[in-house]
């Protein structure tokens, strides 16, 4: 019989038994999704640098590398791998694309659609850029390096080099590439190897951006340049031996001539948008954090009140199952096999969904280009959702029922007596409520009576409010950070950066004639801040020429806190505020730089300049000179376009003294381009939270009627007409839906705040400002949410009968 009456129960409420079970569906679909997407990303980016080999460290060497070098990088025991290759960038038409040898053991590739090169007239190619049966013909602008000009696609492939839109930058063209191939290393005519590719030891630690396999490739980098000097020298006595003969100084003249040195990268130099991956791991890491513990407390908060609430309804039927005999157990069962139905349902269907459309839409949204996700169902996760679920329920229904059970079922077949009316504030004021209409009195004393069902519907729409508008909210602050940084900050048109240093303007004159003007020249170099127990921060040193007019020009330094304009003295240097925030200093407090060399200067801070993207220390001429005691040199120019932007990247490029040339254009995609997958992450979020709100929103309405029910018959038995019952019932609906927007509006800017600040990384500052237009679209959305439930509850209030309240139970 009891069970025959649960599914009566079903069927007779089903709307909110599916309002129940879509609370906790939202609730675990989104927490298991954003949780889970995560690792499965990473399994699958881990997976495919496995099976690529992917390199660790990329050696370079301004004198070439040879056989011998990769040996002797091969056999120290912090290498696993050492393979040379060779690469260069050539022309595609106006196009840069890169050249790759297809390498034996490292950097494998991923063969999408066609076959391998038989002969050296055949290629693979970017799958994003060519097809199969495509002729790419390239041209070189330096050297003649290339036995073959032509080639023919036999296959398009996916390369680990490259996970990226971005494919980085070049040093021809208009200093953009834009894709790649990979042909067999016999095209290439080189005496020596352009790069060598090393695996680091790793052992097990195979994860990107893990500490562990961080720690295994600065070992094998240390050990590396532990042997770098002698290789270098060994590569110069190698280069000499055909001068043997020669007297000695000629020999030593030639030496003179020579610079060997090595470089090394690793995959944040080498790999397109891996550290920007990196950062966004941290950042949806820092979401899954945070935004689920909302949700959670809202689904809680929702799901038990809509049990508590309906067990206090149907007390009737309580007492008279008690009165029958029926034992307390076998009713607490009745509403259990109900909620736990709806709620075993719910999270079922929640993780299946949310574990799979989630992270597959996540995927979708981040930078990167790697195989398609795997799905995993994780036994251990849905046990832990489930459990939790389950439990819960079970615990509030438990409690309700034994709270009402404690009445004699004489007590239980009475209905709850109404609590009695009090004056409220309001009544106490004349000339404010002798003003309100009848209806809007009986409105307000309703929504003072009935504390409890106020609260919730406070919550429930102050909480999804929240979670709506704090999306908009993070999208303020993430949006618009570029055009901040390389349009009112950093105001030129373009960084040249040049392969040698420069006195004056006379020596940038013939490079520049008539493709550029008004040069402030620059010395741009690295420095490490330096302080005990703070993790040490690279950071770009400016410092310009005399000229304190075209300083300001280009750079438009505010001071973080008064925004008032800092000015360049000999006193000391203007850092951006990142730097003072790491390592907790300000204007008047020292700092710790140490150059390339090892050798650390004690600078003072004179102000901190608000900054968005990357670090900054401006350093003048004078204070300069006075620290190193050397006369300062340029190595980089800023100025502004005479052509347009793309002639003038391709003229500059052209020049032998060129080495880089930074469009501000290029810098400000770049930036925008680094924020875009966690744009459409908190797009998700919004769509998510809307869902929440909805249903919500359609649980507290249709609780709002079903516990007043005879009420609402009574109303109609008094003459209302449907609109005017429909407006009895939602104008406190309405109201209590406009303050819980209020009271979401007032905790959204203390999550907001602490939700920035830990999207940011040591790079990146984002904006602290909301626009009005958020607040606008939150609450907009919420109530047209609101006014939605109306409408599809107003023919459940159609059906309510008269009948009903002629029924009593005395």
């Amino acid at each position: 019989m009891l069970l025959k009456n649960t599914i009566k129960k079903i069927k007779k409420s089903f709307g909110r038994y599916i309002s129940l079970m879509m609370i906790i569906l939202i609730g675990v679909a989104f927490y298991a999704g954003i949780k889970e997407s995560i690792p499965d990303m990473k399994e699958v980016q881990t997976n495919y640098y496995q099976e690529t080999n992917l390199m660790d460290i990329k050696v370079q060497g301004s004198l070439g590398l040879t056989n011998t070098d990769v040996e002797a990088i091969r056999n120290l025991p912090e290498v696993e791998d050492a393979e040379g290759s060779y690469s260069k960038f050539v022309m595609e038409e106006d196009h840069v694309i890169k050249v790759h040898a297809l390498t034996d053991e490292i950097n494998g590739v991923d063969l999408i659609e066609g076959a391998y090169p038989e002969d050296d007239s055949s290629c693979l190619a970017d799958a994003n850029t060519y097809h199969v049966g495509d002729v790419i013909t390239v041209r070189e602008v330096e050297g003649e390096n290339l036995k073959v000009h032509e080639f023919t696609v036999t296959g398009t492939i996916r390369s680990p080099l490259y996970t990226g839109a971005d494919y980085g930058d070049a040093d021809i063209g208009n200093g953009s590439l834009t894709s790649y191939i990979f042909v067999p290393e016999t095209v290439f005519d080189y005496d020596t190897y352009t790069e060598i590719y090393v695996t680091a030891n790793k052992g097990d630690n195979n994860v990107p951006y893990s500490s562990a396999y961080n720690e295994a490739v600065n070992d094998a980098v240390q050990a590396i340049e532990g042997i770098s000097s002698e290789r270098e020298e060994a590569r110069i006595d190698e280069l000499l031996e055909p001068y043997q003969g020669y007297p000695e100084e000629v020999v030593e003249e030639i030496r003179s001539g020579l610079t060997s040195d090595w470089y090394l990268f690793d995959r944040d130099d080498v790999v397109t948008m891996y550290t920007t991956t990196g950062h966004e791991y941290n950042q949806l890491t820092t979401l899954s954090n945070v935004i689920p513990i909302f949700f959670i407390i809202i689904v809680v908060l929702m799901t038990s009140n809509t049990m508590s609430r309906m067990i206090v309804e149907e007390r009737g039927e309580m007492g008279t199952f008690a009165s029958l005999g029926i034992t307390n157990k076998r009713i607490i069962f009745n509403y259990l096999v109900y909620v736990l139905s709806s709620t075993i349902l719910g999270t079922i269907l929640g993780y299946l969904l949310g574990s799979i459309i989630i992270p597959q839409l996540i995927y979708i949204c981040f930078p990167i280009d790697i195989p398609p996700l795997s799905y995993h169902f994780r036994i251990d996760y849905f046990c832990i959702y489930l459990l939790v679920a389950v439990t819960l329920m079970f615990l509030v229904t438990v409690y309700s029922c034994h709270r009402e059970l404690k009445n004699q079922p004489a007590n239980l077949l009475r209905p709850v007596s109404p609590k009695s009316g009090k004056t409220i504030l309001l009544e106490r004021i004349g000339f404010i409520w002798n003003h309100l209409s009848f209806s809007w009195k009986i409105t307000l004393r309703n929504i003072f009576r009935y504390k409890k069902r106020v609260f919730m519907t406070l919550i429930g729409t102050a909480g999804c409010t929240m979670l709506i508008m704090i999306g908009f909210a993070v999208q303020d602050s993430i949006n618009g950070v570029g055009e901040k940084q390389f349009q009112e900050i950093h105001r030129y048109d373009n960084l040249v950066v040049l392969n040698h240093t420069v006195q004056n303007h006379e020596e940038v004159e013939p490079i520049i004639d008539g493709i550029v003007t008004n040069e402030l020249l620059l010395n741009q170099s690295y420095y490490d801040v330096i302080k005990d127990g703070v993790d040490d921060l690279s950071v770009t040193v400016l410092i310009p020429e005399d000229d304190s007019t075209k300083f300001k020009h280009y750079f438009d330094l505010e001071d973080n806190e008064t925004k008032d304009n800092l000015t360049l003295t000999d006193d000391g240097v203007i850092i951006s505020n990142k730097i003072a925030d790491l390592f907790s200093v300000q204007a008047g407090d020292t700092i710790s730089l140490r150059d390339s060399n090892d050798t650390v200067y004690q600078v003072k801070v004179s102000g901190v300049a608000l900054n968005y993207v990357s670090n900054y220390i401006y350093m003048s001429k004078g204070l300069y000179e006075s620290l190193t005691g050397d006369e300062l040199t340029f190595n980089s120019f800023v100025s502004e376009d005479v052509l347009d932007e793309e002639e003038v990247s391709t003229e500059l490029l052209n020049q032998d003294e060129v080495l880089s040339v930074n469009l501000a254009s290029t810098l400000l995609a770049k930036s925008n381009g680094g924020i875009e997958g966690l744009n459409y992450i908190i797009a998700l979020l919004v769509i998510i939270s809307c869902l929440l709100c909805f249903a919500v929103l359609y649980n507290l309405t249709s609780i709002n009627i079903s516990e007043r029910t005879r009420e609402i018959a009574t109303l109609k038995v008094l003459g209302f007409k449907d609109l005017e019952t429909n407006e009895y019932i939602y104008r406190e609906t309405l109201v209590t839906v406009f303050v819980g927007i209020l009271l979401g509006f007032c905790m959204t800017p203390f999550l907001h705040a602490y939700l920035i600040d830990l999207l940011e990384n040591e790079t990146v500052t984002f904006l602290r400002t909301i626009q009005v237009t958020s607040f606008v679209w939150a609450g907009l959305l919420t109530l047209a949410f609101s006014i939605l439930m109306q409408i599809i509850t107003f023919f459940k209030l159609k059906r309510i009968n008269m009948i009903e309240s002629l029924k009593s139970v005395e």
